[in-house]
């Protein structure tokens, strides 16, 4: 199974360094890695992304259109995992039962329990 997010990587890479080469290097990855990876995504996508693949790369429109929607997808991953990095998960203080925490043990940010109601989760009566 193709790691989406990894070729879309790899294709913008490829773009913003003119080909193949440059990405491989930027990537530290052999070239024919990257070329693999390529193919790998086009054969997925059903359609060619690039028109050379030895000099300067063209992109095809569907190429184009590709590479502007793998930059917004890998910044909105980006910030994701980012904040995760800035403690924006809620943290457990007691090991989990099979595999699930207990609701009392969840806490947010602000120390709040996430077990505690709120005005935003009322049940209609």
């Amino acid at each position: 199974m193709m790691n989406l997010l990894e070729a879309m990587r790899i294709f913008g890479a490829i773009v913003e360094h003119g080909g193949l080469s440059g990405a491989a290097s930027d990537l530290q990855l052999d070239v024919a890695q990257v070329g693999a990876r390529l193919d790998g995504l086009e054969r997925y996508l059903g359609c060619r992304l690039l028109l050379d693949r030895t000099g300067d790369v063209v992109c095809t429109e569907a190429g184009a259109a590709f590479h502007a929607c793998c930059r917004r997808t890998l910044s909105a991953v980006a910030q994701a995992t980012g904040a995760i990095g800035t403690g924006a998960c809620a943290t457990v203080s007691r090991p989990p039962v099979a595999g699930f925490p207990f609701p009392d043990t969840l806490r947010r940010r602000d120390g709040a329990s996430i077990a505690a109601p709120t005005t935003s989760h009322r049940i209609p009566r």
